[in-house]
């Protein structure tokens, strides 16, 4: 007997497929979904997050508050790092 190596009839597993349109978010995208969190974020953890170095997380958000995203800085804790958040309420909360 021969065994049937046709590849028709050989079970295969399929694999998932992302859809068409879906395309993955851009890096302003995911900066702005990390401040728009209720406690925002430190440079440090946008930097480590985004895989950006600080100066470019700094320069990021002066891009965003340039183009009439309201970025706010909280008031800094003792032994925190200032961390900036999107305020929703005020201004153009997003593009």
């Amino acid at each position: 007997m021969q065994a049937n190596t046709s590849p028709e009839n050989s079970p295969r597993k399929t694999r998932a497929r992302a859809p068409a349109n879906a395309t993955p978010k851009s890096k302003k995208d995911q900066l702005i979904d990390l401040l728009q969190g209720r406690g925002g974020a430190d440079v440090r953890a946008l930097s480590d997050t985004l895989g950006w170095q600080p100066h470019t997380v700094r320069a990021a958000l002066t891009g965003l508050r340039k183009a009439g995203v309201a970025v706010e800085k909280m008031p800094v804790r003792d032994g925190e790092l200032t961390r900036y958040r999107i305020n929703a309420k005020r201004g153009r909360a997003a593009q």
